[in-house]
């Protein structure tokens, strides 16, 4: 019998079982402020080469009274659906590709969506407090994810000034560090998050000698190196919140970069975002009080596993588990729902927001 719920509890997933196999990148397209999608690499930025005795000095804080969310009052419905940019490059990329259907076109996937609903999915055992609703469609073979979180925008709405900076020293940090793909360094012109890059990927979930699961998802990648090699942006307070400092020797704050504790606050969603689109160099920089980085350094994969070891695999046998009950039990549509009351995730039957997949896509599919 199908279980009707999986519990969450990382002591339970704490043996290592699930691999997800090299990402294979098979697309990319570009979005951009009106909120249409072109493939190619017209929005792919570069890494500005900084040299090892230079100093930086940047204030994250520079242009935020200009900055441009996703969220736009006059059509929130735009970004209503977590999957439209990717449905939208589909359609007019299938037009390259002599195939039968979608299922051939993504690769014989048997999932679809965008990298975010997987690393909210796998994240749940570390953010135990934080709800989330997924319906899945299934069409043609292939199953499709969509993250309500997005419904009417709500997802990329501000929750209070607080959060909006934190969002905007994400946003203006990477813009800082690189150039736009025509060699333009524009890190001093106005944050638009809207313009953006993504890059589509194939991998397969190993479960055991005889179970896998095909996955195709998008995810947005930030920039690519001087090899062309994805590479990915981060900020980090450098110190430690004021509940947690106390006073020293030499009478200082306390430090995130002593004994590179930051590894372990965030490594294992890091490693994971990274791990999911094959991204091995993370370049964190590290903020003030102020909002000010004078301190760069670089996070590799491969060490934030070894440090946050037994993370890494919850977080990857948790989501294999989701997707292995979301694959035998969606024959139409299916709705999975995370309650932090009872830290259950519950597969129902979908009463709503089963419409996102668009006409055109529907359409097409079907031709």
């Amino acid at each position: 019998m199908l279980q009707n719920m999986v519990e969450v509890d990382s002591s339970l997933y704490e043996t290592k079982k699930a691999i997800l196999t090299r990402p294979l990148q098979i697309g990319e397209f570009s979005s951009h402020a009106d909120f249409n999608t072109t493939p190619g690499t017209l929005n792919l930025r570069r890494l500005i080469h900084l040299e090892k005795d230079i100093k930086p000095s940047f204030n994250l804080n520079d242009g935020f009274s200009n900055y441009v969310k996703k969220i736009l009052l006059q059509e929130p419905s735009l970004y209503s659906n977590d999957t439209r940019q990717l449905q939208d490059w589909a359609i007019a990329d299938r037009r390259n590709y002599d195939c039968e259907n979608f299922f051939e076109f993504f690769r014989e996937a048997e999932i679809v969506c965008g990298r975010s609903v997987l690393t909210n999915i796998a994240k749940t055992p570390y953010h135990e407090r934080d709800a989330w609703r997924i319906v899945a469609i299934r069409r043609d073979g292939v199953i499709y994810l969509h993250d309500c979180g997005t419904v009417d925008g709500r997802n990329y709405a501000t929750k209070d000034d607080k959060h909006a900076h934190q969002t905007y020293y994400g946003h203006k940090f990477h813009r800082l560090m690189t150039k736009s793909i025509r060699g333009d360094q524009d890190g001093n012109k106005i944050v638009d998050c809207r313009e953006t890059f993504h890059a589509v990927f194939r991998s397969e979930f190993i479960l055991d000698d005889t179970s896998r699961i095909n996955l195709t998802y998008s995810a947005e990648i930030k920039a690519v190196d001087e090899n062309g090699v994805f590479v990915d942006f981060k900020t980090h307070p450098l110190y430690y919140p004021t509940r947690y400092n106390y006073p020293t020797r030499y009478n200082r704050k306390k430090s995130y970069l002593e004994g590179n504790a930051w590894m372990q606050t965030r490594g294992h969603q890091w490693w994971l975002q990274a791990h999911l689109v094959g991204v091995n160099r993370i370049f964190v920089g590290f903020k003030d009080d102020d909002g000010k980085v004078n301190r760069i350094t670089t996070a590799h994969r491969v060490e934030l596993q070894k440090r946050n070891t037994v993370e890494c695999d919850v977080v990857m046998n948790f989501l294999s588990t989701v997707l292995s009950e979301v694959k035998k039990r969606c024959e139409d549509s299916l709705q999975i729902r995370y309650s932090p009351t009872d830290k259950q995730v519950y597969f129902e039957e979908a009463t709503k927001d089963i419409n996102f997949l668009i006409p055109e896509f529907v359409d097409y599919n079907s031709d």
